[in-house]
């Protein structure tokens, strides 16, 4: 892929953004942020918060117990770098509302890698009709006026809130060519099972509502699914549906970076879906009318060769790498190297070298010489 067709300047583009707000704050990340900090520069790289002046790097949520709090002091400015999607009402909102009202905070920025547009219509997708009595044009403007709340409710005095938009935030690349979604890693395609399973409820068992009586026509619509490629998005659970409607809002904003219009094609029952959902979307549309460039996207369920005779064994050194080393403590994309040989400790020594020093990985400055070599 040429440097074009590459995703890397999303990312840190994205990373810039978020580390201009990180002077003399707390700079919370959840998982899949924390990734793809990991490989587009890492916290001690060039492009890491200590370089931009950040006081505190922590996960997002946090512990509940009181014990982090007691033993940090918190700044009295706070910046969150998010993967998932900020609805009031929702575990985000109300992990944000732990750490903002624990006193002290003064200043809170938020930043998360989904978009207005794609809150506004996963919103809608989980309540329905009810979403159009929201006030549309402003959802990230209340979302900042229960953040001064929360914060004034603390003690804090002209308390101010900024949630703003980093497309990119939660990609990791890898390499030239190479991006990983880490917050889409527990989307798992459908299986046969699921008919029988996650699907019989269908979105009438989301919100705690009691399960009806589905009506005739209903019960004939349920009947005629006699196979993962009758299922459509209405029958999927309220999750799993946002889950897959987020993937296709990330497809879409790759994708305009790209400055391409697809050409999907749909390998597996899932995947057919999420080209439904991709191809729904209101700026996708747009965007393929104005698109310069031309790509085929190929989407393809990964249980199709779970249990079949297809291999993808190869010789290169990355796949020996990636299948040899244990896996990086909270990174699943990376691997852990024992850098005990290059020290003089030694395990008669007492405690494991494992113990005491770092591991290594493969998350490095991007030198096209060693990303040449490993990929």
């Amino acid at each position: 892929m040429s440097a074009a067709g590459d995703l890397a300047p999303l990312a840190l583009a994205g990373w810039r953004l978020v580390l201009s707000e990180a002077q003399d704050a707390a700079v919370f990340v959840d998982e899949a942020c924390a990734e793809s900090l990991h490989w587009t520069g890492g916290v001690g790289g060039d492009a890491g918060p200590w370089r931009a002046g950040a006081a505190a790097l922590r996960a997002f949520p946090g512990r509940r117990d009181g014990v982090q709090q007691q033993q940090h002091r918190q700044p009295n400015k706070v910046v969150f770098a998010l993967s998932s999607p900020v609805l009031l009402g929702g575990r985000v909102a109300a992990s944000l509302r732990d750490v903002v009202s624990a006193g002290g905070v003064h200043q809170c920025v938020v930043f998360t890698s989904v978009s207005h547009t794609a809150h506004l219509d996963l919103l809608q997708q989980q309540q329905g009709s009810a979403a159009d009595s929201e006030p549309r044009p402003v959802l990230f403007e209340l979302l900042e006026q229960n953040l001064r709340q929360w914060m004034s409710g603390s003690g804090g005095a002209d308390c101010t809130a900024r949630v703003l938009h980093a497309a990119g935030i939660a990609l990791c690349p890898l390499a030239s060519g190479v991006v990983l979604a880490p917050a889409s890693a527990s989307l798992f395609p459908l299986v046969p099972s699921d008919l029988d399973g996650a699907l019989a409820g269908g979105r009438g068992s989301r919100r705690g509502a009691k399960q009806q009586q589905p009506q005739p026509q209903q019960k004939q619509k349920s009947q005629q699914q006699h196979s993962l490629n009758d299922v459509d998005v209405s029958a999927l659970p309220a999750p799993y549906a946002s889950s897959l409607r987020l993937l296709a809002w990330w497809l879409d904003s790759a994708l305009r970076h790209l400055g391409v219009r697809e050409e999907c094609f749909a390998v597996g029952p899932t995947s057919r879906l999420l080209a439904n959902e991709l191809a729904s979307l209101p700026p996708a549309r747009a965007r393929r009318k104005g698109a310069p460039g031309r790509a085929s996207l190929v989407l393809v369920d990964r249980t199709l060769d779970l249990a079949g005779a297809v291999g993808h064994h190869g010789d290169s050194l990355a796949e020996r790498i990636l299948g040899v080393l244990p896996r990086l403590p909270g990174m699943p994309s990376d691997v852990a190297v024992s850098m005990a040989a290059l020290t003089s400790l030694r395990r008669g020594g007492g405690v494991p070298p494992r113990e005491v020093i770092a591991p290594g990985c493969l998350a490095q400055p991007r030198y096209e010489v060693t990303h040449s070599a490993f990929w």
